[in-house]
């Protein structure tokens, strides 16, 4: 694993310093209220001695950085710094540690999944690129398997429960292709999935076909940056309430829902999407939801609109006019399809910036009334 390309570091990567655009970094690690069963690991203490193993067996281990208020993102190049360095470190010299503590959260060695499948025969349960579990059990009994047959898993009963653990010393910060294209799988918990330090959850459901039901309750999208087509394609999905989902980091939203053709419920009130640059086609082929509530999106840093309600064939109303659009550069397909549509008011659309805006209402039929009183263009249209 690499650190992220704005992070140069020395090859000693366990040194107490960072080289972070020139400026020289030096973490001065500091704690309070030290546990009985917690060992500090401060950068300047950390070695591959016997002695250092010995004592943080059955412990807890507690990482320290400080936070430079002034440097943007640095607190979080930092954490890369560590899950993807450090923490090989920590695998490999403290196997037997109890949690790894970072920040003052504890982060749990356990990550739990279980699924539950209508097919028999040799079942897809995991994305392509994703990490093998420590654990697997089907209906009740655990199965052998090595590292090159873990996501694919032989089922002889149709409705089986598949649970799957991962008790290494690890922390997950990308879910990214974890269930690509698994079409059997009919339902999923996620509620023992420590989510706390993912970073990327794009593809994450993708063309999962035969979903039907998810738990996602106790999901922590605090750190969350992308959602790129993470439902796309999950046409069984009928029901989704994110409004537990914290979206405040999250950069890409582009297709996330796309294609969801059965989903009659989403709640995404919560969302904040002031940061959100991409976002296009989030609702492309919903072809089934009627109204959704929208009120809370900040569009001031998105780029393009295009495809985001296409084919919504079953929307009934939209209220979208607090949409901010100075930096839209295109609207395409935009409103396509959209039959069940009579109105709609884009009356604080500014368009100065819109170089395309082919198809934006077409195959419209019932459309009746649009407000476009601060509509300006220099598009195609």
């Amino acid at each position: 694993m690499s650190a992220p390309s704005n992070l140069t570091y020395k090859k000693d990567i366990f040194k107490k310093k960072l080289i972070l655009k020139d400026k020289l970094i030096t973490l001065e690690p500091k704690i309070q209220n030290l546990q009985k069963d917690e060992v500090l690991l401060d950068y300047k203490d950390i070695d591959k001695s016997k002695e250092k193993t010995k004592l943080a067996k059955g412990k807890n281990i507690i990482i320290n950085r400080k936070k430079n208020k002034t440097t943007k993102n640095l607190a979080h190049i930092i954490e890369y710094y560590i899950i993807f360095n450090l923490i090989l470190f920590i695998t490999q010299n403290f196997p037997n540690c109890i949690n790894l503590r970072l920040n003052n959260q504890i982060i749990s060695k356990a990550y739990e999944v279980t699924l539950k499948v209508n097919e028999v025969g040799n079942i897809n349960i995991l994305g392509y690129s994703y990490y093998c579990p420590s654990k697997i059990n089907v209906n009740g009994e655990n199965i052998t398997f090595n590292k090159f047959s873990c996501r694919s898993i032989n089922i002889d009963k149709k409705g089986s429960t598949i649970n799957l653990r991962w008790d290494k010393d690890i922390i997950i910060t990308t879910t990214r292709n974890m269930f690509f294209q698994c079409s059997k799988i009919t339902e999923i918990d996620m509620r023992n999935f420590n989510t706390s330090l993912v970073i990327d959850m794009s593809f994450m459901f993708f063309e999962c076909y035969n979903l039907t039901s998810i738990h996602l309750e106790k999901f922590d999208t605090s750190k969350v940056q992308t959602f790129q087509l993470t439902f796309y394609e999950c046409t069984s999905l009928k029901y989704l309430n994110l409004t537990h989902f914290d979206t405040k980091s999250v950069m890409n939203m582009q297709g996330m829902f796309g294609f969801c053709q059965s989903l009659e419920f989403l709640d995404v009130s919560n969302f904040d999407t002031k940061n959100v640059k991409k976002i296009d086609t989030f609702l492309g082929y919903c072809s089934n939801i009627e109204s959704i509530n929208l009120n809370s999106f900040d569009t001031s840093n998105a780029i393009s609109f295009e495809y985001f309600f296409y084919n919504c064939t079953s929307l009934k109303s939209i209220n979208i006019a607090h949409f901010k659009t100075d930096l839209i550069i295109t609207m395409y397909g935009m409103f396509y399809s959209c039959i069940s549509l009579t109105t709609i008011d884009l009356s604080n659309f500014v368009t100065l910036n819109v170089t395309n805006m082919i198809e934006l209402f077409k195959e419209c039929k019932n459309l009746s009334f649009i407000n476009l009183i601060n509509f300006e263009r220099k598009s195609k249209c």
